[in-house]
Formats: C-alpha cells, sequence, structure tokens
C-alpha cells in the first residue's frame, strides 16, 4: 500500500512542504501575475502536481494517474453539470424576454424609487441568480440591469461586484459546499456537506446582515437614515433565511430561497414604509404588467426550488433516486492507499459513490426542460415564442459558454485529488498547525487569496478544504469548521477576483477599466475580510473551550 510521508523530501517537514505548495504557487503565479485563461494555468499545474506526487512524494504512477482521474470525474459529476444545467434555465428567460417582466416586478416592488429597485435587483435577484447559476453570471446580468435603470456603467459595476459575496458559498445550489465536503479525509459527503453547512450557518448570516448598508452607501450616502430602516430589514431577512434554510432545509437552496423571502417581505415593507424619495432617483413605475406574465417570470425558478425540494426532502422519491447510484471502487485506488498514521490499515479512499439521477443537476435540468416546453405553448401569439429547436440550441449555448468555466473546474479538482491521495495536503497542513492559535486569523485569508486568484470559490476549496480540514484537526478545531471558515474567506475573495472584474468591465463595455473597478472595491473586500477574521478568531476560540 501507499503511504504518504510528510518528510519526504530530504528527511524535513518544511522542505516537502514547500515542494508540495508549487501546483497551487503555480496555478496562482499564472493566472494572476501571467494572466494566463485560468483553463490552461489548470492543465500546467495539474501536471506539475502529478509530477510532483510521483517524484517527490514517491505515488506510484498508476495511483498519481487514477487519483487525477476520479478528481476530474468528480469536477464534471455532478459540478459541471449543475452549472450548465442552471446556466440554460436562465438562458431560457433571456430567449423569451421574460427576463424583462422579471425586472418590472422588481420596479412595481420598488415603488418608483431607484435606489430600492437597485438593493432588489443586486441583492434579490443577483442573490437568486448566484443561488441558481453562479460562475459570474451575476455579476454580468445585475450590472446590465442596473445600467438600464439608468446607473452610470462604473458604478452599476461596483454595486454588482459588492453585492455578489455572501451568497458565492450557495453558488450553483452549493457547488462550493458539495465540493468541500467531497474532498475532505474523513466522514462521507453528504455527513460532510451538513457538517461544513451548520458552520457556514453562523458564519454567512453575518456578512449577509451588513451587505444591504453597504449597497446603501455605494447607492445613496446622502440619504442613509432614510434607507436605513429597509436595509436593516432586508439584513435580518437574508441573515436568517440563510441561518433557517442551511439549519433546517438544505444547504443547496440557501443561495434560492432567502433572496426570495427577502423580495416578499421588502414587497410587503414598502406598503408600510416609503421613504421619501429624492428628485434624483425617481422613476415612473411600469403600467403594463399582468398577473400572467408575472406568473411566467417567476415560474422557472419556483419549479427549480419545487423539483429539488422533492428530490431531496420528499424520503420516497429521494430514495428512488439514490438508488440509481453508482458505487464503485475505484481502480488503481480502492484499498491501496494507508493511512500515514495507520500504515497497516486502507483508508476508504477509491470507494466512490457517483450520483445519477439524484444529482442536483439532473433535477434542475428537468425544471428547465419543463419550462421549455410551457415557454413554447404559452407565448402570447408568437411575442414570446420558443419552440423545441430554440430550447435545444440554448442547452448547446449554455454548454459552449461555460466550456472554459468547466474545464478549469475539471481541472483543479483532479489536481485536488492527486495533492489530497498523495500528502502535499497533509505535509502543508502539518506544517500549518505549528502556528497553533494563529491560524484562526490565517484561515480566512487563505480561503479569501484562493478565491481572489482562482476567480472561484469552488477551485479555492477544492485546492484548500482539505489543508483546512488537516491544520484544524491537528489543533483541536472540527475539520468542517475550518472548511466553512475558506468559504467564508473564499466569498470575500470574489469580490477582487480578476475574473469578476474582468466580467463587471465587459458589462460595462470598458473591458479595460478593470483596474479602476479593483480599485473602488478593494477597500471593501478588505473591510468585509476582517470582519471575517473576527467571526473566525470568535468562534474558533470558542469551539477550543
Amino acid at each position: 500500500m501507499f503511504v504518504p510521508d510528510v518528510e519526504s523530501v530530504g528527511g524535513f517537514l518544511w522542505l516537502t512542504a514547500l515542494v508540495a505548495t508549487l501546483p497551487i504557487v503555480g496555478f496562482f503565479a499564472l493566472v494572476g501575475a501571467m494572466r494566463m485563461r485560468s483553463h490552461l494555468a489548470g492543465v500546467i499545474a495539474l501536471v506539475l502536481g502529478i509530477l510532483l506526487a510521483i517524484v517527490a512524494f514517491r505515488m506510484p504512477v498508476d495511483m498519481a494517474l487514477s487519483a487525477a482521474a476520479l478528481g476530474a470525474l468528480n469536477g464534471l459529476i455532478p459540478i459541471v453539470i449543475i452549472v450548465i444545467a442552471a446556466v440554460w434555465l436562465h438562458k431560457l428567460m433571456e430567449a423569451t424576454g421574460r427576463e424583462v417582466d422579471l425586472q418590472k416586478v422588481f420596479s412595481a416592488v420598488g415603488s418608483g424609487d431607484l435606489r430600492l429597485q437597485a438593493m432588489l435587483i443586486a441583492l434579490c435577484f443577483g442573490g437568486l441568480l448566484e443561488g441558481l447559476a453562479g460562475f459570474g453570471v451575476p455579476v454580468a446580468i445585475v450590472a446590465a440591469l442596473l445600467m438600464g435603470l439608468g446607473f452610470e456603467p462604473k458604478k452599476a459595476a461596483v454595486i454588482a461586484l459588492v453585492a455578489n459575496t455572501s451568497p458565492v458559498a450557495y453558488a450553483a445550489f452549493g457547488v462550493p459546499i458539495t465540493t468541500a465536503a467531497s474532498l475532505m479525509t474523513s466522514g462521507t459527503p453528504t455527513e460532510n456537506a451538513a457538517d461544513i453547512a451548520t458552520y457556514v450557518s453562523v458564519l454567512e448570516p453575518g456578512i449577509a446582515f451588513v451587505m444591504p448598508f453597504m449597497l446603501t452607501l455605494l447607492i445613496d450616502k446622502n440619504h442613509f437614515r432614510q434607507m436605513f430602516p429597509l436595509a436593516f430589514i432586508m439584513g435580518v431577512t437574508e441573515g436568517a433565511g440563510q441561518f433557517l434554510t442551511l439549519r433546517f432545509i438544505s444547504f443547496e437552496l440557501g443561495g434560492v430561497l432567502p433572496p426570495i423571502v427577502t423580495f416578499l417581505v421588502i414587497a410587503l415593507l414598502v406598503r408600510l414604509y416609503q421613504p421619501d424619495t429624492p428628485e434624483e432617483f425617481l422613476t415612473a413605475r411600469p403600467g403594463d404588467l399582468r398577473l400572467d406574465r408575472v406568473a411566467l417570470a417567476v415560474m422557472p425558478y419556483a419549479l427549480v426550488i419545487l423539483v429539488l425540494s422533492v428530490g431531496r426532502l420528499v424520503p420516497v422519491v429521494a430514495g428512488a433516486l439514490s438508488a440509481t447510484d453508482l458505487r464503485v471502487a475505484w481502480p488503481g485506488l480502492a484499498g491501496r492507499v494507508a493511512s500515514a498514521v495507520e500504515p497497516e490499515t486502507a483508508t476508504n479512499t477509491g470507494n466512490v459513490v457517483i450520483p445519477i439521477l439524484s444529482q442536483p443537476g439532473v433535477l434542475i435540468a428537468v425544471a428547465a426542460i419543463v419550462t421549455g416546453i410551457v415557454f413554447t405553448f404559452a407565448n402570447e401569439g408568437g411575442k414570446y415564442a420558443l419552440g423545441w429547436r430554440r430550447v435545444l440550441g440554448e442547452l448547446g449555448a449554455a454548454i459552449y459558454s461555460m466550456r472554459f468555466s468547466a474545464a478549469t473546474i475539471v481541472e483543479v479538482i483532479a489536481l485536488a485529488y492527486v495533492m489530497n491521495i498523495s500528502g502535499m495536503v497533509l505535509t502543508i497542513g502539518t506544517l500549518l498547525a505549528r502556528t497553533g492559535i494563529a491560524f484562526l486569523v490565517l484561515s480566512p485569508m487563505i480561503g479569501y487569496l484562493g478565491t481572489a486568484v482562482s476567480g472561484s470559490a469552488t477551485s479555492a476549496n477544492a485546492l484548500f478544504a482539505a489543508l483546512q480540514e488537516t491544520t484544524a484537526l491537528q489543533i483541536g478545531l472540527p475539520g468542517a469548521f475550518a472548511v466553512a471558515v475558506n468559504t467564508a474567506g473564499g466569498v470575500i475573495g470574489k469580490l477582487i477576483a480578476p475574473q469578476s472584474l474582468a466580467i463587471a468591465a465587459a458589462a460595462m463595455g470598458e473591458p479595460e477599466k478593470e483596474g479602476e473597478l479593483l480599485g473602488e472595491v478593494i477597500g471593501w473586500s478588505l473591510y468585509l475580510l476582517l470582519f471575517a477574521v473576527f467571526f473566525c478568531v470568535v468562534f474558533g476560540l470558542l469551539l477550543l473551550g
């Protein structure tokens, strides 16, 4: 059996850890410093990781290649499928023009106040898009909608970037959490996801609470007191919604249900409290909204919630879907990887479950198919024409638009599996554990930097979940807590990620303005990072007793 060795390079822990960081450092250097496309940097980092696993960590060649293949499979199923299905659903909305009706719904609820409309679009609709699709989709769409309302392009882009933080933890139906759970070394992915969600439910609502106040300052700081009651209610509702959804419903819906509930609460609240609207923020209310058009505009998202809820929460249905899962002893790994602590004992590595019908991507695809059927027939005499050829065409467009993001996901998770199984992550974690309590400060910063450079909280969790878990266990903290902290730091790093800035600049129509956008948002990201570090230290010390 293969036994990971934390001193395989020269008999020194520090030197072995230094070598183990090379694939990650290389990936970040290529993406951040050399501005290489992430899918190309991912290939180079993966090849380097495999070579180091074989040469420096003495992993058999067939095991290193098998570990990479298993990681690639886990990147494809279910993560890439979830993302493509969610993007497909949204493209059906765009294809029929129903997205315009949805914008009018926000305008009507905003009662002619541009500030409130912007907050509803950025927080509620943007949060919903992040929960459904993620991977830059919300920034592009929210920025475009805000410019359509009359916001100056740079301001619209900054609002979209700042708003797209807290929901990132639940992107594409909880992909960051799902990814981290599959890479942890103890427990099953399902158990790990539940544990991570428990800790995320404590950390993320705090960030969600402060977001409306930050947006209020961005949109109209001169009338902050006017907007304070609405911002307070939005923050409390969103934060409480995230906490309750993660604790009592499903982490996959952590980015879907809370923004919908927040929207409904604000829609009721503005009937009781309507702030005086300054002249520059007054807009005309839409007069052509009909109930049937409103229903069709919100139907796809309601359908997703219904399908996922039934597929995950109804025992009979959930059991039938899970019965299609494949349980496989992965060639080259099953029974061949030993524990570093107990070299005579084989770990559970290589005994994998491959979800088929139970994966969220399949359920979202079902919702997209039903949406396509409804939109095909409910077309108002051809005004919102769709048809089966267009439905399938939009699926192809979704696959094509996400091709580079999908490749990056597959490559990064393949690298993560190689690093985990070869002992690279264990080595780095063993060294970090020697920092003791200081790790509570470092932990969120690791997630922050991971997402800031890679552009994806999913990628940051793929790279660092096992590292965070290993280090936390060695200093007496729950592994899931450190992974949750990595996620919390990661969502803040999304604000300054080159990928996010590029998408926002493109939405502005001025792709050369990435640097200006970075200058506008980096201060907000650092404030939020300090907030996350404070929470991490406080809760970490409580857990340590």
